[in-house]
């Protein structure tokens, strides 16, 4: 076997004659690996050299022969997932490697658009339960978009010659908005079996609309006790934005009344601890779909119903866009 190697300052071109008289042309950078045949050597030479030039400026014109989605997925996982604030997304995107080898082990080049379609209809039936697929769809949408954002950075920022198949894959229907009243008579009854501070958690949550992580991450020194208004800082909010949040004079008092003012946390309990409580002590109740989060949303309707501008709601809770505020909570806008 003849192997020649260019004379660049860093060798990454070589050719090679194959057993059938053919000559190979390889290149290889980092994780890019090219290569072509050629019936004649001067050809092969003249291909690789030109692909040696293209990578040493940037930019590839073929997709790297060992390129899998796997590895633009680990790629991401290392560089940008540790300074993302969704920490679920390292999870999602290991579950997407583990359970799907078939689909992220494939060579790029080799994956079609039916190989995503197959995706979308075996990761909906991945569920707890199969009959409830429906409630799937949002998590199987998620999916597709993470995997079309990794796409879409390699194609963008790397500068490979890749084909963005997911854009053509239709996503599920997902809700238009869920709104379930929470009845006067359910909020009084886990009142009432509540001890002080998964009364106040409650209570917070009704009158405030703050997510249950903000819930738990918030400081006396985030409430205004001369404006009654409660401060969400950046650092604990999901759009990494600050917000204030206008509360009633009375559970500011009720607040100072019954928990401890010497603990720098308003709530010393951890969510997982009083999410447990809830689970159960809902299951005793016998509410029906019935979860924590319904606050959140019946905050967000309890002042749509009664004309707070919307700009002026998703100022309170957060929301990045009018658009997602309505459809996340079903509003029944006039």
């Amino acid at each position: 076997m003849l192997t020649t190697y260019s004379h660049s300052e860093v060798s990454i071109m070589h050719v090679r004659r194959r057993k059938n008289g053919k000559y190979q042309a390889i290149v290889r950078a980092k994780h890019t690996y090219l290569s072509r045949t050629f019936l004649d050597r001067k050809s092969c030479v003249a291909w690789g050299n030109q692909q040696e030039v293209i990578l040493y400026r940037g930019g590839i014109t073929e997709i790297p022969k060992n390129l899998t989605l796997k590895v633009l997925i680990n790629e991401y996982l290392h560089e940008v997932v540790p300074y993302l604030k969704d920490t679920s997304l390292s999870h999602q995107l290991n579950r997407i490697i583990k359970r799907y080898g078939w689909l992220v082990n494939k060579p790029f080049e080799n994956l079609k658009p039916s190989d995503f379609a197959k995706f979308k209809h075996e990761r909906v039936l991945d569920c707890g339960n199969p009959n409830s697929k429906r409630n799937n769809f949002r998590a199987v949408n998620k999916d597709l978009n993470h995997m079309s954002i990794i796409i879409n950075r390699a194609i963008n920022i790397n500068l490979l010659p890749l084909t963005n198949h997911i854009k053509v894959i239709d996503r599920f229907p997902e809700t238009d908005g869920l709104y379930r009243p929470i009845k006067r008579k359910e909020h009084k009854l886990l009142l009432e079996h509540a001890n002080t501070t998964q009364k106040a958690i409650i209570l917070l949550a009704r009158h405030t609309g703050a997510r249950p992580n903000e819930i738990h991450n918030i400081k006396w020194n985030n409430l205004d006790l001369e404006t009654n208004e409660l401060t969400i800082p950046w650092n604990i909010n999901k759009s990494n934005r600050g917000r204030i949040i206008p509360i009633r004079p009375f559970l500011t008092k009720w607040l100072l009344k019954n928990l401890d003012k010497n603990s720098d946390f308003i709530i010393p309990l951890s969510k997982t601890a009083f999410r447990f409580w809830f689970m159960r002590k809902v299951k005793e109740l016998k509410f029906k779909e019935f979860v924590f989060y319904h606050y959140r949303r019946n905050y967000v309707q309890y002042h749509a119903d009664r004309n707070v501008p919307m700009p002026q709601l998703a100022l309170w809770t957060g929301h990045s866009s009018l658009g997602q505020i309505a459809r996340y909570y079903g509003l029944r806008l006039r």
